[in-house]
């Protein structure tokens, strides 16, 4: 038997106040109501995805949960899919349709190899994820951009390509001007931590294109720490834009 049909019972049997049992219904209900949940969508190619993760569930979520005063809360919207560039049709479908069920905060993760490896424009590129990032604000979320972590690419065939790319990214997206937009510079925070460590990103791959679950922690580890950084309460809330600052880029520093 319920606590509420317990308690209706209870009243006519032995005429209880309707009033009184209504008040400890309410307060059972409150006590007992499950925590707020804080929505995240994330979205992006294989390593926003968790691609190679074996213990969690990707560099992003890690860090975010890492970040978070209550991990607990955060429930995730994953919607990255490995091997997409900025045109996926199938994100670029659904994408206003996600933003619907109002995600507290919209994770753009786009890890740009993709992209570079079939040379897609970086107008198109810069367009696509700067459109997101405004119809994710226009939906009241607060927009995280995060670049992806270091790869093999990253030091041989890309070069300073992907570099200049993630640059451009940050340029692009800072200009929106909206204090409810953050950028965090996984990739070179990354870059730097290996060098000043003397380590090879080799050992933090799976193939030439992903991290593997020891890449994926040590970015996880290094987005907690620009987090904690740029918001070192745990959480995040909606700003009203009356007038627009530039959004925040965290600045790049060493991390033990």
């Amino acid at each position: 038997m319920s606590f509420q049909r317990w308690a209706r019972w209870w009243t006519v049997a032995s005429g209880v106040s309707l009033i009184a049992v209504g008040s400890a219904v309410g307060a059972f209900a409150a006590a007992t109501a499950a925590p707020v949940k804080t929505r995240v969508l994330i979205v992006g190619g294989s390593a926003a995805f968790g691609w190679h993760d074996k213990t969690g569930l990707g560099y992003i979520e890690r860090g975010l949960k890492s970040w978070s005063r209550n991990p607990a809360e955060l429930t995730f919207q994953n919607q990255a899919i490995p091997g997409a560039t900025v045109n996926n049709p199938i994100i670029h479908k659904h994408y206003l349709g996600w933003l619907k069920a109002s995600p507290k905060i919209v994770v753009l993760g786009w890890g740009l190899l993709n992209d570079l490896r079939v040379g897609t424009p970086w107008s198109e590129i810069l367009s696509k994820i700067r459109q997101e990032a405004l119809e994710a604000l226009a939906a009241g979320s607060v927009v995280f951009v995060v670049t992806p972590p270091a790869t093999t690419t990253t030091f041989t065939v890309n070069r300073g390509g992907e570099n200049a790319l993630v640059a451009a990214v940050i340029r692009t997206v800072s200009a929106i001007n909206n204090r409810n937009l953050y950028v965090f510079d996984v990739l070179t925070r990354e870059e730097s931590w290996l060098l000043q460590h003397h380590q090879s990103v080799l050992g933090y791959m799976q193939g030439k294109w992903d991290p593997n679950t020891k890449g994926h922690v040590l970015a996880g580890k290094l987005l907690a720490s620009e987090l904690k950084a740029e918001l070192p309460r745990g959480s995040v809330g909606w700003v009203q834009p009356a007038v627009q600052p530039q959004a925040r880029s965290v600045e790049l520093g060493s991390t033990t």
